[in-house]
């Protein structure tokens, strides 16, 4: 009887540990952005001058992201002329425009964030 308690005990603590790894390796880590804040070169205010240079309209938007080719801002263009919006991607370190593309994702109303 004891020593199947033991197995008991011993399989419930590993199986515990096993959920609380898998749920750490899940939980959004909230200091991402400050470490990719420090590697940023250029701040979000020069981003934004940038993407303005680049296609007509003000930003509505901005984010930092940490995508799979490097640290870019994401700007949201809107020109209130044409009533168009474009999508303007800014090198974090560079500050180089990377692309300029019309947004067609939200047709003018507010898209849910996925945060």
């Amino acid at each position: 009887m004891y020593k199947h308690s033991v197995k008991f005990i011993v399989a419930l603590l590993a199986a515990i540990g096993a959920a609380s790894v898998v749920y750490a390796t899940q939980m959004p880590r909230e200091n991402d952005a400050f470490v990719d804040l420090a590697k940023a070169k250029i701040n979000i205010t020069q981003a934004i001058v940038a993407a303005e240079q680049a296609t007509p309209g003000k930003a509505t938007r901005a984010d930092l992201e940490n995508e799979q080719h490097g640290l870019v801002y994401q700007v949201e263009i809107a020109d209130a002329s044409t009533k168009k919006v474009s999508d303007v991607m800014v090198d974090g370190v560079s500050g180089k425009v990377l692309s300029v593309k019309a947004d067609t994702g939200d047709k003018g109303k507010d898209a849910p964030d996925n945060d």
